[in-house]
């Protein structure tokens, strides 16, 4: 099955001369403005001949897609256009997979899918014994009442294998510890003589 592309991208305010890229951007930006962002990324779908898409994230990349090869000059025919579409849904989500969508969702809200890929170059937030890095900093903090925040720092940073800078957020923002200084000085009286 052809569809005369032209037509449907003129139809949706595409200019294909502008670029592969623009016109991604601008299908997306329609797509996120349109008033039900869902049933214009379907009829986009549809408009090249696709099948509407159930949830949102995948008919948001379908859509994507078809306007990608569209405006890529080659001969566009509906059953490789879709299978390619479906094949680059499939890589993001390999990729990506906190971009899929919920099971029980048929709006734009995206919620993180479990997976077992560590993300690369941060340490996890969990230590080995399953305990988060922020409750066990809690604990340290819990245990040594009246610390000031610099040495709590110190500790919890020595402790947790954690740079010093991230462990006095934690004593200071979120624990709230106290803080040396002037502030728990007194003024000294200097007498006249």
């Amino acid at each position: 099955m052809d569809i005369n592309v032209e037509k449907a991208l003129k139809k949706l305010d595409v200019d294909p001369r502008r670029g592969r890229i623009r016109a991604i951007q601008a299908i997306g930006e329609s797509i996120a403005n349109a008033k039900d962002p869902h049933s214009f990324a379907n009829s986009v779908i549809k408009s090249f001949g696709g099948e509407e898409q159930a949830d949102f994230p995948t008919a948001r990349l379908i859509a994507k897609s078809l306007v990608d090869q569209a405006v890529s000059g080659d001969k566009f025919v509906v059953e490789t256009a879709m299978a390619n579409a479906y094949d680059r849904v499939k890589k993001i989500h390999t990729d990506h997979p906190w971009l899929r969508a919920s099971d029980n969702s048929e709006t734009s809200s995206l919620v993180p899918a479990s997976t077992s890929k560590k993300s690369k170059g941060r340490k996890s937030a969990v230590m080995a014994d399953g305990v988060s890095k922020k409750e066990a900093a809690r604990k340290i903090f819990e245990d040594n009442p009246g610390m000031l925040c610099g040495e709590l720092a110190k500790l919890i940073a020595s402790t947790l294998k954690i740079t010093y800078a991230n462990a006095y957020f934690y004593a200071d923002r979120v624990f709230k510890a106290p803080k040396g200084g002037k502030k728990g000085r007194q003024k000294k009286v200097v007498e006249a003589a």
